[in-house]
């Protein structure tokens, strides 16, 4: 049997040492046949190497096959098989990392009496036979007519059709009634010849007076010598017709004629096509030489050897010519950034079949991130659709949306998005080529640039959106300044605000928006212009008058609604009297006197030194005050003669400014009937002159 490991490979190094490998197992363990035994075991290997980051594999197998081929009895390989008739019943225990490697066997049967030897490996490159300890195993029940007659054969083999399989076999028999010159002449037929005499002709022999089955001849071949032990079977371009039960037969001299019918060999021909294995590095470097490696694992000797090739543009021209062995091709080339993504194809033929077998593999080049594309979904459901990169995107407020990133790297490229200058995902080195980020109900806040970008170890690319969200109006709000300072910020709907009269006022209305919104103050129903020099949405009133009082609504509108906010403006203003007049009622004086302020005035009576509250009344004077609105009134009526000197005086007041006026009476001769009429003139300083004897009156504010 050719090593299937001979060659240095792509990364170098030994590929089996024996120096630090030990093994710890029984090397006999008896079991009854339908009982169940452990085997404990634990096994060494070398420190720590380049391969640690592989998974660790234990196997056992039967003494005498073939490593590479074979199928093992047990195994934590999950891409390998184990034999049919193990399987089931031979199981690992413990943890290989913990260099465990127990064995359990359960319903122990004849067939597993044997040698049994421990296999290790670390991915294609790293591995270990343990040759120097192995362990037999002797299931003891029913025994033979003979028990010296003995043959170790796997109980079954499944072979695709068309392929070769070698099936390891030894045999032993008594020495009796033969001498060392006897040859030992071995056979195999199929199940249903006769046990002594053969009715119908063997599958394969070594005997050369006796022919073999027309439909096995040259194809079933019996390997070694059995004088040697040796009865190993090789069947090649295995057909369908094939498939069933053999059993080997020996004669030696004059006793030896036994048929080993209790160990009979299952052919099983399958039609699952074994294709060859493609090891390649898992990312090739543009410029930088690059082998791969082609194995076909179904390979054994005493089969013809395949022809292997290679296929694809990496293949055409720019590789060196592939060095092939017995089961591996090996082959070098100069990847290019154009190569990645091509496809590269290993074909296995056999020799004097039309069977062939080949494996493709695509490869990936060392690449900057490329293909950016920006995708959105509209409904959770929906497919996303390409959206062109820097471009512009609208959206209803309350709408779901979906943004998908996706960019092409070798490495794969790390993704991110970020509004303007905020991350707000990204995805995990090695990750997913797609990041999404999901917006279940877009808001006025979500509106600004989204920039997605893709970096590798050899550069980067972005792409963004700017996504506009459209909403109507919304959060109305007044800005309100007197004269040049800013008094009231914020200003909610239904407020009042309140400036002197003269004063300057300047109402400032924003709103938010998305298309941006028209501005426009209204006092009642008809709208009123802003003055040139204000901006959208300004009022500005230099000289506010008395008139100005009322409400003023700013009306915000665009293409998809429209809001208000409503203020109240109340100016404030200094009292303006009228009055004071008195007339002579009969013995006494009647003086009238009314104001007009907001907020509304309170009206006072100063007769002489005292001074007189609204609404009061002592033996000589009566006051009675009323007020309605911004006016109030105040009426004096004093008990006194004509030719009294009297000094009057009216006042009225309402905390943003005081005005007086003072009336003096002065003796003098009148007819009883006749009445005086005792005015102010507004002003400081101002005074007119009443006579009904001789009247002076005087204003003061």
């Amino acid at each position: 049997m050719l090593p299937l490991l001979l060659l240095p490979l792509l990364w170098g190094g030994s590929l089996q040492q024996d120096e630090g490998f030990e093994l710890q197992v029984p090397e006999r363990v008896t079991v009854q046949e339908g009982l169940c035994v452990l085997v404990p075991c634990t096994f060494l290997y070398p420190g720590k190497s380049p391969w640690d980051s592989s998974p660790l594999y234990i196997s056992w197998f039967w003494s005498g096959d073939r490593i590479q081929y074979d199928p093992p009895v047990v195994t934590n390989n999950p891409n390998r098989w184990v034999k049919t008739e193990t399987r089931g019943r031979f199981h690992l225990l413990g943890d290989p990392m913990t260099n465990s490697c127990t064995l359990s066997i359960r319903d122990a049967k004849k067939r597993d009496t044997g040698t049994y030897i421990f296999h290790i490996e670390r991915d294609y490159y790293e591995k270990h036979t343990y040759q120097q300890k192995t362990l037999n195993v002797q299931v003891t029940g029913p025994q033979p007519r003979d028990q010296r007659f003995q043959l170790e054969v796997q109980s079954s083999v499944a072979v695709p059709e068309g392929l070769c399989a070698h099936v390891p076999c030894s045999v032993s028999y008594p020495p009796d009634g033969w001498a060392d010159a006897d040859p030992a002449l071995g056979y195999w037929f199929r199940e249903g010849a006769a046990r002594d005499a053969a009715p119908r002709p063997p599958v394969a022999t070594n005997d050369p007076h006796r022919e073999v089955a027309k439909e096995t001849r040259g194809r079933f071949q019996l390997l070694g010598d059995p004088r040697t032990g040796g009865c190993s079977l090789v069947i090649r371009d295995v057909r369908r017709a094939d498939a069933g039960t053999y059993f080997f037969r020996v004669e030696r001299g004059s006793y030896v004629r036994f048929n080993y019918i209790d160990s009979k060999l299952s052919l099983e021909v399958t039609d699952r096509r074994q294709v060859p294995d493609v090891y390649m590095p898992e990312a090739l470097e543009p410029g930088r030489p690059a082998t791969l490696l082609c194995v076909f694992h179904w390979a054994f000797e005493g089969c013809p050897a395949p022809t292997f090739s290679w296929r694809g543009a990496a293949a055409d021209g720019r590789a060196a010519g592939p060095r092939t062995s017995h089961v591996l091709s090996e082959l070098t080339f100069t990847p290019r950034a154009q190569d990645h993504g091509t496809e590269l194809t290993c074909r296995v033929d056999f020799s004097g079949t039309r069977v062939s077998a080949e494996r493709t593999v695509r490869l990936n080049v060392a690449h900057a991130p490329k293909d950016l594309v920006i995708n959105v979904s509209w409904a959770k459901t929906s497919d996303p659709a390409p959206q062109g990169n820097n471009s512009c995107l609208q959206v209803w407020r309350g709408q779901f949306l979906r943004l998908s990133c996706e960019a092409d790297g070798q490495p794969p490229a790390t993704l991110g998005w970020v509004l303007n200058d905020r991350v707000l995902a990204r995805s995990p080195p090695s990750g997913s080529r797609t990041l999404e980020l999901e917006l279940p109900r877009v808001g006025p806040g979500d509106g600004g640039r989204y920039t997605c970008r893709a970096e590798n170890r050899l550069g980067s690319l972005q792409a963004w959106l700017d996504l506009s969200v459209q909403y109507p109006p919304e959060n109305l709000r007044v800005t309100v300044s007197q004269a040049n300072r800013t008094v009231l910020e914020n200003f909610e709907s239904g407020m009042s605000v309140s400036v002197l009269e003269g004063e300057s006022l300047r109402l400032v209305c924003v709103a938010d928006s998305n298309p941006l919104a028209a501005l426009s103050w209204a006092r009642g129903r008809p709208a009123l212009s802003p003055s040139q020099p204000s901006g959208p949405g300004v009022l500005e009133l230099p000289r506010v008058q008395k008139d100005d009082e009322g409400e003023f609504t700013c009306r915000a509108q665009n293409s998809l609604g429209s809001a208000s906010i409503s203020v109240r403006l109340v100016v404030f203003y200094p009292p303006q009297l009228r009055g004071p007049a008195c007339s002579w009622e009969g013995v006494g004086l009647r003086c009238g006197c009314s104001a007009r302020a907001w907020p509304a005035p309170s009206v006072r009576w100063r007769v002489g030194d005292e001074l007189l509250e609204a609404n009061s009344s002592n033996a000589s004077v009566t006051v009675t005050s009323s007020s309605a609105g911004p006016w109030a009134n105040s009426s004096l009526r004093l008990r006194a003669g004509p030719g009294s000197i009297l000094r009057l005086g009216c006042e009225a007041w309402n905390g943003r400014r005081n005005q007086s006026v003072s009336v003096l009476l002065l003796p003098g001769k009148s007819s009883p009937k006749t009445e005086m009429l005792l005015g102010a003139l507004v002003g400081v300083g101002a005074m007119a002159l009443f006579s009904l004897c001789v009247c002076l009156a005087f204003y003061c504010m």
